[in-house]
């Protein structure tokens, strides 16, 4: 069962265990999922959020996948 993030400081901690990152981009909002080895975590943002993070996630060498 997926776990929903609402807040977005606690994506440091949940990427050091993250394999797979997998991105759903909608016309308001943008869903990332991170698949850990336990969990699945889920987080929603608004284009402008998603723009701030995505640098970073794209530094980590974590495998993306864009839908």
């Amino acid at each position: 069962m997926p776990k929903e993030i609402t807040d977005v400081s606690k994506i440091d901690d949940i990427l050091k265990q993250t394999s797979e990152i997998r991105i759903k981009r909608r016309e308001d909002s943008v869903k990332v999922k991170f698949r850990t080895k336990r969990y699945l975590y889920t987080i929603k943002l608004s284009p402008k959020e998603f723009e701030a993070i995505y640098p970073k996630l794209r530094e980590l060498g974590i495998k993306i996948v864009e839908f």
